[in-house]
């Protein structure tokens, strides 16, 4: 299972590190005249961040579908209840906000984690929200590492 967590983050650090690299090739090959963004520290700051908090989604995410491959025998049912899944949560996230508002512990659920990289574009999603950009962050870390030691827990005891 360890090693199944190192190939997943070599290849999303590959994934975002080439592709960051290749937005700025991009950009200087074909529009450098056009955005001076080069001299301007707001402008790297919000993108390193936003591409931090899409990559600490992305984690979030791997780390539940690890959850969900190891609570299954079946690789089939793994993917059926996670496509399911993907979908039921979308649709859940609007009476979740509503929940929030009512029961203010319910902002610290996985699924208000997944706001992290919107909220660092549009700060004043934290009044949805209710966390700030620093609590979601280690909301996200401390998620992550819940489902990936539950996972491995559940490895674990499978039989193979």
């Amino acid at each position: 299972m360890v090693s199944k967590w190192l190939v997943l983050l070599t290849y999303s650090l590959l994934l975002y590190v080439g592709s960051s690299l290749f937005a700025i090739l991009l950009k200087v090959c074909l529009v450098n005249d056009k955005f001076a963004i080069f001299t301007r520290a707001k402008f790297w700051h919000d993108w390193l961040a936003g591409v931090g908090g899409e990559f600490l989604n992305t984690w979030l995410l791997l780390s539940l579908v690890l959850l969900i491959a190891a609570l299954f025998k079946s690789s089939g049912a793994a993917v059926a209840v996670g496509i399911i899944g993907y979908f039921v949560l979308g649709m859940v996230n609007i009476p979740m906000i509503a929940l929030i508002r009512k029961y203010t512990w319910l902002k610290w659920n996985p699924l208000n984690m997944f706001d992290f990289s919107a909220q660092l574009g549009l700060p004043t999603l934290s009044k949805i929200t209710k966390l700030t950009d620093v609590q979601l962050f280690w909301g996200n870390l401390a998620y992550i590492i819940l489902f990936l030691v539950l996972g491995l827990l559940f490895f674990r005891r499978r039989e193979v």
